[in-house]
């Protein structure tokens, strides 16, 4: 006597959950195993490495508004009557310097220009 369709396709499906089962399991990961700590302190060494770039670039943002806020500070301290570029110059020399690679002065004396 044949066995009906639904229930041949249940025993099937019960014998590949058995096998996907079986398959996990012998997959399962042993924590003690020194293989598997080297990967979780590699993933750790990772982490903390990551964490400690974000901490680099948050300093390096406050930083770069430091200075941004210095000069805008140094601009508005300029006089604002027209006719007055060097000084204007001065400020904005004085405003590179504060970087490791100063600005060319062609290119100071362009914005000092633009902004009197």
């Amino acid at each position: 006597m044949a066995k009906p369709a639904a229930s041949t396709a249940a025993i099937e499906s019960s014998a590949a959950k058995k096998a996907l089962l079986e398959k996990w399991r012998a997959q399962k990961v042993d924590i003690n195993d020194p293989a598997y700590q080297e990967q979780q302190a590699a993933r750790m060494a990772a982490a903390e490495a990551q964490a400690a770039r974000e901490a680099l670039r948050t300093e390096v943002k406050a930083l770069e508004l430091k200075s941004e806020r210095l000069l805008m500070e140094t601009l508005e301290a300029l006089p604002s009557a027209p006719g007055t570029p060097p000084a204007v110059i001065v400020a904005l020399e004085a405003a590179a310097r504060a970087w490791p690679r100063p600005a060319p002065t062609s290119a100071l004396e362009r914005l000092a220009q633009t902004l009197s």
